[in-house]
């Protein structure tokens, strides 16, 4: 009897384009005609990361997708997840560079992952409401603006260009931001809006981003426009205008949400409001990106004019849990990995070193 070392396996699996298409003429479970109706990963993949769990190695899991996946069972069950999308041609090294540590990953969704379709309003509604981070109310799996990296970010001192706004004012929002880990890498510095109280109002609405590189311990100041546009709402008559009213501003490394097994992203809330404090997240120590402190401070408050707008618009764990992005180690590198699992666009690769 002869024993054979497993080096590779290749599997036909994945999401593609001839499933994610238009009119598809299958028949598989959770897709209809092109159609999803669960937004789920294929039984079948889903039944192999089970499987190869139970192994008892540690497993990675990269996702090839064209849309948002309920990986429920993957978050709670996987030590990391990389999210590549389609990622062409290059895919293949950038996946294996973000996963050897030659650079700290720094994308952010671009969507939001929900846990369910029941979370979603029906097909056929076309009303927003319940729809993106927006005006989704509910508790998501990896919310809008989410994504780790290799490295920790704090911010602090949020100051305005302005005291207050007029009808037809732009705002300036600049601050200081830190690298508090010990790899280099992007920080992509994201401004939210809202409007606590006024109707119609979204929960919060990007407003500005800007991305810039940090070594270890250096800190940057940064200065985001958000135009007038950014700052209006939309009225329940389909008007859109400067209403008058408090006006929030959080600039973070993400959204200002957080779930069980999931860090709230770094970041400081603030309003232009003269003599006010802005309270911030910010982690406690350096390397412990899953704990965080709430400076209070006083009420913050930004009135703005009645009248209608210019325009018509961790802790470092040694097995980290609910991670869109694997953590590293102090190099950077994922260590040790003995089991990784592609799903791809329509291969599903694992590799036994």
């Amino acid at each position: 009897m002869h024993h054979f070392a497993i080096h590779h396996c290749r599997l036909r699996k994945g999401l593609t384009s001839g499933l994610e298409g238009e009119e598809m003429p299958i028949n598989i479970p959770g897709f209809a005609g092109g159609d999803r109706t669960n937004i789920d990963l294929p039984q079948m993949q889903q039944d192999l990361l089970r499987d190869l769990v139970a192994i008892g190695k540690p497993v990675v899991l990269v996702l090839m997708n064209g849309s948002a996946l309920a990986v429920n069972w993957a978050d709670e069950h996987v030590p990391a997840i990389l999210e590549a999308w389609y990622p062409g041609e290059e895919g293949g090294t950038a996946v294996a560079e973000a996963l050897a540590g030659d650079f700290s990953p720094s994308g952010k969704l671009p969507v939001t992952f929900y846990k369910s379709v029941d979370q979603l309003p029906p097909f056929d509604n076309y009303d927003m409401k319940g729809r993106t981070y927006r005006s989704f109310t509910g508790e998501p799996l990896y919310p809008f603006g989410y994504g780790l990296s290799y490295t920790n970010l704090a911010f602090s001192n949020l100051k305005f260009d302005k005291d207050s706004l007029g009808a037809n004012d732009d705002l300036t929002a600049t601050v200081e931001v830190k690298n508090a880990g010990k790899m280099a890498g992007d920080a992509v510095v994201q401004l939210y809006v809202s409007h606590p109280g006024v109707d119609g109002a979204p929960i919060r609405s990007l407003a500005g981003i800007q991305r810039l590189s940090l070594n270890p311990g250096e800190s940057k100041s940064v200065s985001i426009q958000i135009p007038n546009r950014n700052l209006s709402v939309v009225t329940p008559d389909g008007t859109r205008r400067i209403v008058p009213g408090d006006v929030q501003i959080w600039a973070g490394d993400g959204q200002p949400v957080a779930r069980v097994g999931l860090a709230k992203a770094a970041g400081i809330a603030g309003c232009p409001a003269p003599d006010r404090h802005s309270w911030a997240w910010s982690p406690e120590t350096d390397g412990d990106p899953d704990r965080f402190s709430l400076q209070p401070a006083s009420p913050c408050e930004c009135r703005a004019d009645d009248s209608e707008s210019r325009y018509a618009s961790g802790k470092n764990e040694d097995r980290p849990t609910r991670q869109h992005f694997p953590r590293a180690g102090d190099s950077g590198s994922i260590n040790p990995v003995s089991l990784l699992v592609f799903v791809s666009g329509g291969m599903a690769f694992l590799y036994f070193p």
